[in-house]
């Protein structure tokens, strides 16, 4: 009976590391679809709104795969890529830009993006977020 305690011991931290496991990767998952639908909306807002003066308009691309750090004890992430970004005045020269968002998880269980960089698409996503809600107030 005492040469089945070990076994058990053994079997539970295996089961533990398994789910864990597949905690991670859910929530890796997540912050991928969640990155590509920021490019994406970026990408949306500059077709849908072309003519905003004073606005350098770009289209965004991925490049290389996405890393995630995920900090789970922080409920916090962070996602890095590369990102071939054209901008809409010279779409024939790209350049490649490294993108980082900063994430934080709140009580609700969502991911929200507390930073971005580079600056100019941290403003785009604020400008898209102030037009949704500007598009809620009205009937």
């Amino acid at each position: 009976m005492n040469s089945l305690r070990p076994f058990h011991v053994l079997v539970c931290l295996v089961l533990v590391s398994l789910i864990a496991c597949s905690s991670e990767k859910r929530e890796v998952n997540i912050l991928e679809k969640k990155f590509r639908e920021q490019i994406e909306a970026i990408n949306s807002f500059f077709k849908e709104y072309k003519d905003i003066p004073n606005v350098e308009q770009f289209t965004l691309t991925i490049a290389a795969p996405i890393k995630v750090s995920l900090n789970l004890k922080e409920n916090s992430a962070i996602t890095d890529t590369e990102v071939k970004m054209a901008k809409m005045q010279t779409p024939d020269r790209q350049e490649i830009v490294s993108v980082r968002m900063v994430w934080r998880r709140y009580q609700n269980g969502e991911w929200e993006i507390e930073y971005i960089s580079p600056q100019e698409l941290n403003e785009t996503l604020l400008m898209i977020k102030q037009i949704e809600q500007f598009k809620k107030t009205r009937p």
